[in-house]
């Protein structure tokens, strides 16, 4: 061989040599991040939910949020609306404004209860 072809091999090993050790630190760094996690799951254990739970959950909660569209309709054809006192709209009746009260001897709504109940 001669000195060229000699220098030319050499300078192909050393090259060779230097891709193979970058390949061999890239190769130990993903082991040490492999291990790494893995003892941090070791450490700290904790359950994936599967797809089809989150699934199920996200139904659930979807229908026991209300939908706006069925209590805006619910209102617009409720047809008791109009006899429900003014404020019970913004808010919940009490058990003291929801219980019956007896009529006034000559009111007027007790004038209707009462001909409706004659006739």
């Amino acid at each position: 061989m001669r000195y060229t072809e000699q220098r030319d091999e050499y300078q192909l090993l050393t090259a060779a040599e230097k891709s193979l050790i970058s390949e061999f630190r890239e190769a130990e760094r993903e082991a040490t991040k492999i291990l790494e996690s893995r003892e941090k799951e070791e450490k700290e254990p904790g359950l994936l939910k599967s797809l089809h739970v989150q699934l199920q959950e996200k139904k659930v909660a979807e229908a026991m949020k209300p939908k706006e569209e069925e209590s805006e309709a619910a209102l617009k054809y409720d047809y008791l609306a109009p006899y429900l006192p003014k404020h019970a709209k913004q808010k919940a009746l009490t058990k003291q404004d929801a219980q019956v009260r007896p009529c006034p001897p000559r009111g007027p709504a007790c004038d209707v209860v009462s001909a409706e109940s004659q006739g």
